[in-house]
């Protein structure tokens, strides 16, 4: 049972990011109580041994959640589809502060849902796109205030545009200051079957506005460079951004910033579990901010999937 000193954690899915979010609770290892569920025997095994070896590490560990109280913090590091039966669930077991992973769901009338219940609960969530941590696009947000809208530019290979565009139009969201999108092209490769069984995933390019005119072109391509290549136009400066390094530079190749290797999940998870225990906001988008910057990923998805044949009664079979 859980100590009455320490608040409770719930990290529910222990797949690649449920294990990185549990690494990143490291620091807290000492101050919470972590309750750690999957389907997967081996996964809660092997979550075990990696937290019991953490410094004052308490925690419990199991595949099944029926015996699961209200949680001080639920992170849902499962897979887009079930997530929302998973919300509704915590929510109903008195979750009042909650993480949620990206693709969060797979439909717009998803998110309308979840937002309701979440008001009616008195609950707030808020989505893992992570970049709004890194010290470098903390960086350019900063640089970003005074020279009026931003033209970003990523292309990248490998990445999938379907599981990490989100990532990229939440950038956009961040630099800009503004929550609404529109879509001004987009060319969609079709749909080819990803590595998570019953999912898929797409190549493709898409540009997006603000209203205030700052703009992201997205380039997602079998063939692009093997990591993301990123510039943004901010004012007359044109910066390259290397985000592997954390280095910021002019057309001209002057180093602008330098502030080291952009940290890993695994480095990040108590940047957002410490002011969300303490009942303030994470430096991450709120479940509605990113409700738009889904659905204009959702819009240039789901006629090349439709015409596939490959929406279901869920949805988009993306994650």
């Amino acid at each position: 049972m859980a100590s009455p000193q320490r608040p409770v954690v719930r990290l529910i899915g222990l797949g690649n990011i449920g294990f990185r979010h549990l690494q990143g609770l490291k620091p807290l290892a000492g101050s919470i109580h972590l309750e750690a569920r999957d389907r997967s025997d081996e996964a809660v095994a092997r979550a075990e041994a990696e937290w019991s070896a953490y410094a004052g590490a308490q925690g419990d560990f199991s595949s099944d959640g029926t015996r699961d109280g209200p949680a001080d913090l639920v992170v849902l590091a499962t897979s887009a589809m079930g997530r929302a039966e998973i919300l509704q669930d915590q929510l109903n077991l008195g979750a009042k502060r909650l993480l949620l992973e990206k693709v969060v769901f797979t439909e717009t009338a998803a998110f309308e849902r979840a937002q309701a219940q979440l008001e009616r609960a008195g609950a707030v969530a808020f989505v893992n796109t992570a970049r709004r941590l890194w010290p470098l696009h903390r960086k350019l947000k900063e640089m970003a205030v005074a020279t009026g809208p931003v033209h970003l530019d990523v292309e990248g290979r490998g990445l999938g545009l379907a599981c990490n565009g989100v990532h990229f139009i939440d950038l956009l969201q961040m630099l800009s200051g503004e929550t609404d999108l529109d879509v001004v092209a987009a060319s969609i490769s079709e749909p080819w079957a990803s590595k998570r069984e019953g999912y898929y995933e797409t190549w493709g390019r898409l540009k997006l506005e603000t209203p205030g005119g700052s703009t992201l072109c997205l380039s997602v391509l079998e063939d692009s460079s093997p990591s993301p290549q990123m510039s943004v136009r901010m004012g007359e400066r044109d910066l390259i951004i290397n985000e592997a390094e954390g280095r910021v530079t002019d057309s001209t190749g002057a180093e602008i910033a330098n502030l080291g290797r952009s940290p890993y999940q695994s480095e990040l998870s108590a940047a957002y579990a410490t002011p969300m225990l303490a009942g303030s906001q994470p430096e991450l988008p709120s479940l509605s901010v990113s409700a738009e910057a889904h659905r204009v990923l959702f819009d240039v998805l789901a006629p090349v999937f439709q015409k596939e044949g490959l929406i279901g009664p869920h949805g988009l079979p993306i994650t």
